[in-house]
């Protein structure tokens, strides 16, 4: 799992963003998926709420600090390239922790987005596909998302047997209202 590049993108709101492309080798091709830093963030966030009370949480990486925008220039080269550097090695340590990519939330995080006039126009489509391994520029290492469609059916099927009292736990669900994130589309390679 590399994070190789990142580049700006303009939304239609006018506001700059920074996606850094993350590429993910499986066992018959690459996916290259764009993802911006809060996106990271958020798959941070749910990962560490899974292991709340699991003895792995303590074995999870440091998560990239966060630099305010006022004092930091955030679309200078040199803060974009050590923040790209920072993903990719939180995405390695990330991945060779045990049960992370099983995470329901971890193989959203890693399946390809569509855009959202397809979203809207079309259902989505259950599918399923074989466990892969992602690959480090490193190291190889042995995890990526499995089949998502069945985790998702164990989940819901997990979350049915829970009391009707319990809270549900948050998601990544891949959309986020307050940015046009799917403008910047994954690719295929």
């Amino acid at each position: 799992m590399t994070v190789p590049s990142y580049e700006l993108k303009r939304l239609s709101t006018g506001e700059q963003v920074v996606v850094y492309k993350l590429k993910i080798a499986l066992d018959d091709h690459t996916v290259t998926l764009n993802r911006r830093f809060r996106d990271f963030d958020q798959l941070n966030t749910l990962v560490r709420s899974a292991f709340a009370n699991n003895h792995l949480l303590e074995n999870l990486p440091a998560f990239p600090p966060k630099y305010w925008k006022m004092f930091t220039d955030h679309y200078s080269h040199d803060f974009m390239e050590q923040r790209r550097a920072d993903l990719e090695v939180y995405m390695n340590k990330l991945v060779k922790i045990p049960k992370v990519c099983d995470l329901p939330d971890f193989q959203q995080f890693c399946k390809p987005r569509r855009r959202r006039q397809q979203q809207q126009q079309d259902k989505p489509v259950a599918v399923s596909a074989s466990s892969a391994t992602s690959a480090s520029s490193s190291s190889s290492s042995s995890a990526a998302p499995a089949s998502a469609a069945s985790a998702s059916s164990s989940a819901s099927s997990a979350s049915a047997s829970a009391s009707a009292s319990a809270t549900p736990a948050p998601t990544y669900d891949g959309t986020n209202p307050q940015a046009e994130q799917e403008q910047y589309s994954d690719v295929f390679v």
